[in-house]
């Protein structure tokens, strides 16, 4: 599917290294890190709604997502970019250090400040990006 295969073509140059050739041949190693798996599976989970917009029409009324999900979600909804979202869940997979459950929202906001992105604003609200532990 030509869109699917955009899409993976877009997150390679996004993130600066060939995401789609991990995916396709390894190895296993580096696709479970979570920095890349995460990205991996958002482009992949796009790729899927892609694959049944060549076949069909959907037309959705909501979207929704549970954890990494959400991001997904939010693109449906054209609530977040695309680029931004390969982003930032390449942040959101980022190793934090040893011991430090707080303060994960402050890090990833400031790294998203440091990559040039701005949170979107839904409905009158900041998106809040936070990991439990």
């Amino acid at each position: 599917v030509p869109a699917a295969r955009k899409l993976l073509d877009e997150a390679d140059r996004i993130l600066g290294f060939p995401l789609s050739k991990i995916i396709s041949e390894g190895p296993e190693a580096d696709l479970t890190r979570t920095d890349i798996s995460q990205p991996a599976i958002l482009v992949a989970s796009l790729m899927s709604l892609e694959a049944l917009r060549a076949k069909t029409s959907p037309v959705f009324t909501a979207t929704a997502g549970l954890s990494l999900g959400e991001y997904t979600a939010l693109v449906v909804a054209a609530a977040l970019p695309f680029a931004d979202a390969v982003h930032l869940v390449r942040i959101r997979g980022q190793p934090r250090p040893a011991g430090n459950r707080r303060g994960q929202v402050y890090r990833v906001r400031a790294r998203v400040l440091e990559v040039g992105l701005e949170l979107p604003t839904i409905r009158g609200r900041g998106l809040v990006l936070q990991r439990s532990p």
